[in-house]
């Protein structure tokens, strides 16, 4: 599958660190029943939305507003629609229908049993409420994680913490971001026989 525009897969800021138990009580409140299915057309202009709004009000406390304005524009509907086209691309919803997660991915650069994950948001209003957990298990039960030997994800810096609780780390021990902003973090594993077909 064909990737593009890869740089700049920023990922939402999953609140480790001082988060206390009274925040993650009441982010726990707000969150209704949770379904990810896949993303469809109709979802890109409201997936869109939401992304630009975590962008521009949880990323920019690491990147500044220029970036992620700019990084906003690139993650418009229509690239959205093109992704979707090349990776396996999911969206959250809850039980009104309201877009509060998305998360896909891909085949990385055509390489053979190597994949990457890319454009994992949550709504900044339903952080730290379990949505990012489900959107991770739903990308690594994806046919395309399970054939793979090698999965890389550009984190965005606030991240980090929350994807390595899945087993990725730094790739080849770089901790720093590199020059798109993103710290490249991977997760080598063995393919189990019955999924070597996929």
């Amino acid at each position: 599958m064909e990737n593009s525009s890869l740089s700049a897969q920023f990922a939402i800021d999953f609140g480790h660190g001082n988060t206390g138990d009274r925040n993650q009580q009441e982010a726990m409140q707000m969150t209704s029943e949770i379904t990810i299915r896949p993303f469809v057309d109709a979802d890109a202009e409201k997936t869109a939305a939401m992304v630009k709004d975590v962008l521009l009000t949880v990323n920019v406390k690491d990147y500044g507003e220029l970036l992620m304005l700019k990084t906003a524009a690139e993650h418009d509907a229509a690239h959205l629609r093109a992704m979707a086209h090349y990776a396996n691309f999911y969206v959250a919803v809850n039980d009104v229908n309201e877009i509060v997660g998305c998360g896909g991915i891909s085949n990385y650069w055509d390489v053979p049993q190597e994949a990457i994950i890319l454009t994992v948001f949550v709504e900044r209003h339903q952080q730290r409420a379990g949505i990012g957990h489900e959107m991770m298990r739903q990308l690594m039960n994806d046919p395309v994680f399970l054939r793979s030997k090698r999965i890389e994800i550009p984190a965005a810096i606030s991240a980090v913490p929350f994807y390595k609780q899945f087993g990725f780390d730094y790739k080849d021990g770089r901790m720093e971001p590199d020059d798109e902003g993103n710290i490249r973090l991977e997760l080598s594993r063995t393919i189990k026989d019955d999924h070597k077909k996929g």
